[in-house]
């Protein structure tokens, strides 16, 4: 059981003045990696589905989502990464995030999609 008296605020024992910045640089790679491995599922998906399962547009769409979802994600890494090397605090990548995350969410549904009617 944990106490209510056992919790402890990350920003009290982080060194870093600039903690909002680091968990949104994480959150960026945590994105690119998923990107990437979406991006890897659809193209297995695509290889070892029955032949005429999947159809060209939809996989191309699905990849584009994706592919848009991994450059928005990298984006914010470098920006965040630009504004760390900085001496000032400059505009956050809150939106390029907020992109790869929507982008992300519509490209892996679109997985789901396309393995359930290769399943079928």
């Amino acid at each position: 059981m944990i106490d209510d008296d056992s919790h402890v605020d990350p920003r009290s024992v982080s060194e870093s003045e600039r903690f909002d910045e680091a968990l949104q640089y994480d959150f960026a790679k945590f994105l690119t990696t998923l990107a990437l491995l979406a991006f890897g599922g659809v193209l297995t998906l695509t290889q070892t589905a029955r032949p005429g399962a999947i159809k060209l547009p939809v996989v191309a769409v699905v990849i584009a989502m994706i592919v848009v979802a991994g450059i928005l994600s990298v984006s914010a890494a470098g920006r965040i990464a630009a504004i760390n090397l900085s001496d000032h605090k400059g505009p956050t990548a809150k939106k390029l995030l907020q992109g790869s995350l929507a982008f992300l969410g519509a490209g892996a549904g679109g997985l789901v999609v396309m393995l359930w009617v290769a399943l079928r």
